[in-house]
């Protein structure tokens, strides 16, 4: 049973990496006067993808583009967004700066609690420690939500949207951010913190009398 309690918790903790890394835990929504227009044009000239769309939305043109997307696929857009970048589209992005670093370092310790977490337990005597690094988990995810809330503000308030990146108000036709907000996917990295700590404890609970006092013993806890 130990192994197993072991293997368990370990792979609890290791899931967290590819879960902050690929699931889509970001959605945006943005207006769009262009996409508004180009359905249009589209569906005058009876287009099927968009007859598909006006049926589902009651015959009402799309007004906005909605997604979501994982860190992975950020990421990729970010260095793929690297060879359109101007002094003029740099200075507009000052205001994320800060917080896009503290984002970037709150997700590379959340990696590292995971790492840890699944260290303490294959190789810690005492088990605590992993409830100890999980709660820490828990704690890293809410303050990577706060950080991203950060991050969204100046997109959500046109602090950084195209018409000031353009410094032209036609730029505005294109796409204004609405929406930027982690997913209820995001969660499951703290749920999967949480699921170790329950399995820790509940291993502990259902130990033989034997192995809680030769586990005291151990620990120095009882003579």
């Amino acid at each position: 049973m130990k192994y197993v309690y072991k293997i368990v918790a370990a792979l609890g903790a290791l899931s967290v990496i590819p879960m902050l890394g690929f699931l889509k835990i970001i959605y945006y929504k943005a207006s769009s006067v262009a996409v508004q227009i180009l359905a249009f044009i589209a569906n005058m000239r009876g287009n099927a993808d968009i007859e598909k769309i006006l049926a589902e939305n009651g015959g009402n043109l799309p007004e906005n583009i909605a997604d979501t997307m994982s860190v992975y696929d950020l990421v990729s857009l970010l260095d793929f967004s690297q060879g359109f970048s101007s002094d003029a589209v740099g200075d507009k992005f000052d205001l994320v700066i800060v917080p896009g670093i503290v984002l970037g370092v709150i997700a590379v310790m959340l990696v590292i609690c995971a790492i840890v977490t699944a260290i303490f337990a294959f190789a810690a005597k005492n088990n605590r420690m992993v409830i100890y690094s999980s709660v820490c988990g828990i704690g890293l995810t809410f303050m990577f939500s706060k950080a991203f809330e950060a991050v969204a503000a100046p997109f959500l308030d046109q602090s950084i949207s195209l018409s000031t990146i353009f410094d032209s108000m036609w730029a505005s036709f294109l796409g204004e951010i609405e929406v930027m907000t982690l997913t209820n996917e995001f969660w499951f990295i703290a749920v999967a913190f949480l699921a170790v700590i329950i399995w820790t404890v509940l291993y502990n609970i259902t130990l033989p009398e034997n192995e809680k006092k030769e586990r005291k013993l151990m620990l120095g806890e009882e003579d």
